[in-house]
């Protein structure tokens, strides 16, 4: 970087400061946002300046020159990042090179560095050669999707530009999917055979463990850690109003969880060599022309907390009959339990799980596990036990519907003027 650049982000860093003492100066909410949106603009531009340095960096060799084992090393160096950041970076800046126009709305603030690193690290992997040399070894749906994401650059960038980097993610694992046209076969194999857990030694006598696992084997072990999670909660919990002696955190259930599952294993023992039966179930929800076609514009293939997965896993997954597969679009079983039951069945359950996968209250995105079922009609005033008439709620929302609710009727025994149900309420009643 010349002199001048330097003396240009000098004034720039100085500018910077000035506008930090500011903040309360801002008018409004609008105000508030309107910096935001232009924080996001300037960050967007210095990422991808960022990258045409690092690649350049790597073209002149400047980890070879400063005694760096690679420019991800130099980056580790010279910012001070960590070794996990700096190896993103510098494999996003050397897809970029390859992207043009994914880098130039990067510059252009039209998309984030986190959408670009997503676009990197699902659509061009690591063990892709950047390169697309026809000498190089490497699969031959990799090579193809790597030059499918250099035609479509446009198309990727509009669909982030609308997405969330979450969202943006679960949208490349499914263009991924269709640009492989194997129905993910080749992504399946390779992922399985990166899974891996790995122990380590901490500094104060702690010890941690690092898992990676394709989604259908981390499902089955989240869930159970989740039941046994549960159920220790339930134990500090013996009622609605308890007040357990000592109260645990969820990080904290968790780890006892986790042990609680390696003392069962020790237990049970290996069966004489035959595999245990397992109590787990996985819902993975796919439509049935992915089914029995493969993958379409509009698939949909993922567990019920939205992880995609791909075609081929869910067939391999049919044989297991400790996985629920929910075949959307495909005539099913008659769930509705009327007015002769209040409680929702495990079927109708899943059912709802499926529809809703999260919260239904507005602005809420709490996971299934973590809801109740609502009557939105209630059972006492004559609301069925069907599925039109169920909904996931949170346990926050849940009792602030029904708070809400209580309070109007109380004020209409003792006399008042009916209260004016709220935004909140009439929206989760509608």
């Amino acid at each position: 970087m010349g002199g001048s650049a330097c003396e240009a982000f000098g004034r720039l860093l100085a500018v910077l400061r000035l506008l930090r003492r500011r903040p309360a100066g801002v008018a409004g909410a609008a105000g508030l946002g309107a910096c935001l949106r232009a924080v996001r603009a300037a960050r967007a531009w210095l990422d991808a300046y960022e990258a045409e340095l690092l690649a350049e960096a790597a073209r002149r060799d400047v980890a070879g020159e400063a005694g760096a084992v690679d420019t991800a090393g130099w980056l580790r160096g010279v910012a001070g990042v960590t070794r996990r950041e700096a190896l993103a970076r510098t494999r996003t800046a050397e897809a970029l090179g390859h992207l043009p126009e994914v880098g130039e709305a990067l510059a252009g603030g039209r998309i984030t560095h986190g959408h670009a690193q997503a676009l990197t690290q699902i659509a061009l992997p690591a063990d892709v050669d950047l390169s697309i040399d026809s000498d190089v070894d490497f699969p031959t749906t990799a090579r193809r999707i790597a030059e499918a994401a250099q035609d479509n650059q446009q198309e990727l960038i509009r669909a982030a530009e609308t997405m969330s980097v979450e969202e943006y993610r679960r949208f490349l694992r499914r263009w991924v999917d269709r640009a492989a046209g194997d129905d993910g076969a080749e992504r399946d194999l390779r992922q399985r055979r990166r899974r891996s857990v790995t122990t380590f030694d901490g500094d104060d006598g702690m010890h941690g463990m690092r898992a990676l696992l394709p989604a259908d084997q981390f499902a089955l072990f989240e869930n159970e850690l989740r039941r046994l999670a549960e159920a220790r909660w339930r134990a500090e919990h013996p009622d609605a109003d308890g007040v357990p002696a000592t109260e645990l955190s969820c990080p904290q259930r968790n780890a006892d969880a986790l042990v609680d599952m390696a003392r069962r294993s020790r237990q049970l023992g290996d069966n004489n060599g035959e595999p245990l039966g397992s109590h787990i179930d996985v819902m993975v929800l796919i439509d049935a022309e992915t089914l029995q076609r493969g993958v379409h514009e509009h698939s949909r293939c993922e567990l019920d907390d939205t992880t995609p997965l791909s075609p081929a896993t869910a067939r391999r997954l049919l044989c297991d009959a400790d996985i629920l597969t929910a075949a959307l679009d495909r005539p099913s079983l008659t769930l509705d339990l009327g007015y002769s039951r209040r409680c929702a069945n495990a079927n109708l359950r899943r059912a709802l799980i499926a529809r809703d996968r999260t919260c239904t209250a507005p602005g809420c995105d709490r996971p299934h596990w973590m809801c109740e079922i609502h009557h939105i009609i209630p059972w006492a005033k004559g609301g069925p036990t069907n599925l039109d008439n169920l909904t996931l709620l949170c346990s926050k929302h849940h009792h602030q519907h029904h708070a809400e609710e209580a309070r109007a009727i109380g004020s209409r025994q003792s006399g008042d003027p009916p209260r004016r149900p709220t935004t909140h309420a009439a929206e989760l009643a509608a």
